[in-house]
């Protein structure tokens, strides 16, 4: 199938919609009135929303690019979806090249996307592209569903085996008090806790994988992300 990645338009919003017809990520997270088209509208009006085209023009697939929408540090697949016609005829594949030709271009050496824990089948199709399980976030979304956290390394010095729990039980590198903090970061933090599966005695103990050396963290919403994706 011949396919071309364009930045989406106005005028594709209706198709863009469409897209998402018959799915489950419809079902399970856009099913209310209205919420697919607020969402996609607010991805075109940020710049974020491309569409896959045939060879007519026609909308074949959808996705959302957050430059650095990963914490702030590398390039964020926010949504993607392929029209119930082009479904099991590269559509996907096609887009996920797109937007890791995006990221080399940014000089983003990392990826990283989400994945609801009951979509298996793209869960193999990312595996099968090279990317990993970083962690998982248990009622991120929709209460009683997972989303993997799964990242993909571009340059191939960056590469190596994903982390495991195992990881993440030797070393300390440092701990950081919540107390006083405000709501929002402490939501922050937490979040981190659930991916580096590293909490004690009331303090978040963030630890990094081959890196013994002690980090001083600042207060601010961003600092765990930053200390356990570098």
């Amino acid at each position: 199938m011949e396919l071309i990645c364009r930045a989406a338009a106005q005028a594709d919003l209706p198709a863009c919609c469409n897209v998402f017809a018959d799915s489950e990520i419809y079902e399970r997270y856009f099913s209310a009135p209205g919420a697919l088209a607020r969402s996609l509208e607010n991805a075109l009006n940020a710049g974020e929303l491309y569409v896959a085209c045939g060879s007519a023009g026609e909308v074949l697939g959808v996705m959302r690019v957050r430059a650095k929408g990963f914490c702030g540090l590398y390039p964020y697949l926010a949504l993607i979806g392929a029209a119930p016609r082009a479904r099991g005829r590269g559509v996907g594949h096609f887009l996920l090249a797109e937007f890791e030709a995006m990221a080399r271009v940014q000089g983003a050496g990392r990826v990283a996307l989400m994945v609801s824990d009951f979509n298996e089948k793209a869960q193999a199709l990312y595996r099968s592209l090279g990317y990993w399980e970083l962690g998982r976030l248990p009622d991120a979304v929709r209460k009683g569903v997972s989303e993997l956290v799964l990242r993909k390394d571009l340059c191939p010095a960056a590469s190596h085996a994903p982390y495991s729990p195992s990881f993440f039980t030797s070393t300390t590198v440092h701990s950081y008090k919540v107390d006083g903090l405000p709501e929002f970061s402490k939501k922050a933090l937490a979040n981190c806790v659930r991916l580096c599966h590293a909490v004690s005695s009331g303090a978040f103990a963030f630890r990094l994988p081959r890196r013994p050396a002690r980090r001083n963290i600042a207060s601010g919403w961003r600092i765990g992300y930053e200390v356990l994706y570098l």
